[in-house]
């Protein structure tokens, strides 16, 4: 293993309010002193999202909740992923609410967050029929971010030596 001093630096985190699954108020300051685990999904989302929060939920269970670390799932759909939603997704996937975080809030944060501060892609495409699914894309990448908010790494959903890399890089 190797100290955390030698991941490399990406970007900083800038300060972000947002809500949980539970309704609450969820701020960056929340994450301060913590290694944390992010990632982007939407709870409708048909393709990568539920592969994302199961290896999430993996990571979850390997490193434990006793661990400190942080997960944080990011939604890119918050007009429909109200903390309702997102709490039952939560659910969905077994997630020890005490440490895997579910957040939305305003679109403009959230998209501002997943562009300039993690440097990963999200786009829309909306249309007028309101009951149609938006074409969402978004990174299916996890982020490593260590306890002063520096983004340290990004890990691929597909393989396990991203995974392992992201394991021995959050310990």
């Amino acid at each position: 293993l190797y100290p955390a001093k030698s991941l490399p630096v990406y970007g900083q985190i800038q300060p972000f309010t947002l809500k949980d699954q539970s309704g609450k108020n969820f701020e960056s300051v929340d994450l301060s002193g913590k290694v944390w685990i992010a990632d982007f999904i939407f709870t409708r989302c048909a393709g990568p999202c539920p592969l994302m929060s199961l290896r999430m939920a993996g990571l979850q269970k390997l490193l434990g909740s006793g661990s400190g670390i942080q997960f944080i799932s990011f939604s890119v759909d918050p007009d429909r992923d109200t903390p309702e939603a997102l709490s039952e997704y939560a659910k969905r996937f077994d997630a020890d609410q005490t440490s895997w975080h579910f957040l939305t809030g305003d679109k403009d944060t959230i998209y501002r967050l997943a562009r300039n501060d993690f440097h990963l892609a999200v786009s829309e495409i909306p249309s007028d029929d309101p009951q149609a699914v938006l074409w969402l894309t978004h990174s299916t990448k996890f982020v490593l971010v260590d306890p002063t908010g520096k983004v340290r790494g990004f890990y691929d959903l597909e393989g396990k030596a991203a995974l392992d890399n992201l394991i021995r890089d959050a310990r």
